[in-house]
């Protein structure tokens, strides 16, 4: 019996210990949307296994992508089919805020013990498929845009619901507030560290309005780049962001290592 109750003691403190102490965690979240705009090509490719950023003196290509949004998109379809003929352009700007369930599942804490202190790092991840560039060190940027923008996105056009939809600036409207991120490449890789932005979403949830990224040539030419699309057939070499935080919650189970996907 003794032998039985410091067996229990021992469990209870263990199973106290781990929901208590505090852990690292790294975390996959699969971007959902993204396309590519082209200067010379004002066709859809959104629906392509790759996207392609270059720049030479005939035609510019840039990348763009944003964050999934919410539970709804996981049946975009149904989603914006219901409400799309209501009032298109308010339907357009929920889609790009981000809701409290992207934050709550990045932290896998609940809304009140969410911090932007806990994210120890969080980083797009681009898999390079081909390069005409032989090291694309300090070559490519990301910038946040501005403007919402919808899936037939062109160079000169952020969305076709009305006339408000053409970009201010052709090849995108861009927040002048936000420093360009500069890639690194790793491996097979392009790395863009937009940690500070996520510590800014997590600060003001639901405050913050998340309108996409741009990847664009940070000089004045590049050499054709091909990177894994949203839909590209391996899974894992979709762009992704990969967030690693630290924290403690007493409210849920945690796990070393979890995978979020919304979307694709």
């Amino acid at each position: 019996m003794q032998f039985l109750r410091k067996a229990l003691c021992c469990l209870l403190c263990a199973i106290l210990f781990t929901s208590c102490t505090t852990k690292t965690f790294t975390q996959t979240i699969a971007l959902e949307t993204d396309t590519y705009i082209s200067s010379s090509d004002l066709t859809n490719h959104a629906t392509l296994d790759q996207v392609f950023i270059s720049k030479n003196a005939a035609t510019e290509e840039r990348t763009i992508l944003r964050l999934p949004t919410g539970s709804q998109d996981s049946n975009p379809d149904t989603y914006l089919n219901g409400l799309i003929n209501e009032n298109p352009l308010n339907i357009l700007l929920l889609v790009f805020y981000l809701p409290l369930v992207i934050m709550d599942e990045l932290l896998n804490c609940s809304a009140q013990t969410l911090s932007s202190s806990n994210l120890t790092s969080a980083k797009l991840v681009m898999d390079v498929l081909t390069e005409e560039e032989s090291d694309l060190t300090g070559k490519i940027d990301l910038r946040l845009l501005s403007k919402p923008w919808w899936q037939d996105v062109t160079w000169d056009n952020a969305h076709y619901f009305s006339s408000s939809g053409r970009w201010a600036a052709a090849g995108g409207d861009t927040d002048s507030s936000f420093t360009a991120v500069i890639g690194t490449p790793s491996g097979s890789t392009v790395e863009f560290d937009v940690t500070e932005y996520f510590r800014l979403l997590i600060d003001k949830l639901n405050q913050v309005a998340h309108y996409g990224m741009i990847l664009s040539p940070a000089g004045s030419s590049l050499g054709r780049v091909e990177f894994a699309s949203t839909q590209y057939e391996t899974s894992t070499q979709r762009p992704r962001i990969v967030a690693t935080y630290t924290g403690s919650c007493l409210n849920r189970r945690l796990s070393d290592t979890s995978t979020f996907y919304l979307g694709k």
